[in-house]
């Protein structure tokens, strides 16, 4: 029987979700999808299923209180490779916190984690390669 080899679709997936905690769950699903795409360990993909959590919820409480916006996450999937950027409108003034819990899992998860922010949207990459 001879095998048959599929190729494995590569790009970037973007999901826009409602910025609030309930939809969390659904990021978490697609977060698990987008990584079982590219191959990555059972571990892997808790690890990016736990990043996209506390991203999310770090960028929650720099959303505007007095709208409901959209919370967007940009997932690329390669082989053995999968790359996050979530992010959200940012009310004026406001940053995303660097000093707590959160922040620390992120920073354990991956260490090149980068937050973006440009006054108006607050955004958070982190990711995972494997070799």
């Amino acid at each position: 029987m001879k095998e048959r080899q599929r190729e494995r679709p590569d790009g970037t997936i973007r999901i826009v979700l409602p910025a609030d905690p309930r939809f969390l769950a659904a990021l978490r699903v697609a977060v698990r999808a987008a990584t079982a795409l590219g191959d990555l360990a059972a571990d892997d993909v808790e690890d990016m299923q736990i990043a996209a959590d506390e991203a999310a919820t770090l960028l929650l409480a720099v959303a505007p209180a007095s709208s409901l916006p959209d919370l967007t996450a940009e997932l690329t999937v390669a082989p053995a490779s999968f790359r996050a950027v979530i992010s959200v409108p940012c009310a004026p003034g406001r940053t995303v916190a660097r000093d707590g819990l959160a922040w620390l899992v992120l920073l354990g998860l991956d260490p090149d984690v980068s937050v973006g922010d440009d006054g108006l949207t607050a955004s958070i990459a982190f990711g995972r390669t494997v070799s």
